[in-house]
């Protein structure tokens, strides 16, 4: 599902209905299908997001610089949808 975060969306995948939340992130140019598994099985117990960063994937290319606020606020903004 592509998530609005402030200006470009980004792909989100999330599994699991209880427990607590656990984001899986990708990195070296990895998408989301990178965690299929692990997020499958962990979602027994957990709620689990995984994503694709800004430019990969799905998602969006960001119009701001990939910062740790930056990344942040998104990730944020990303779960509370």
């Amino acid at each position: 599902m592509l998530v609005d975060v402030g200006g470009h969306k980004l792909e989100m995948v999330s599994a699991g209905t209880k427990g607590p939340t656990v984001v899986l992130e990708s990195g070296f140019g990895a998408t989301s299908d990178f965690w299929e598994k692990v997020q499958h099985g962990a979602s027994e117990f957990a709620v689990v997001v995984s994503y694709d960063r800004a430019g990969v994937g799905k998602s969006e290319l960001a119009a701001t610089p990939r910062t740790a606020l930056n990344i942040a606020t998104k990730n944020s903004i990303q779960l509370r949808n």
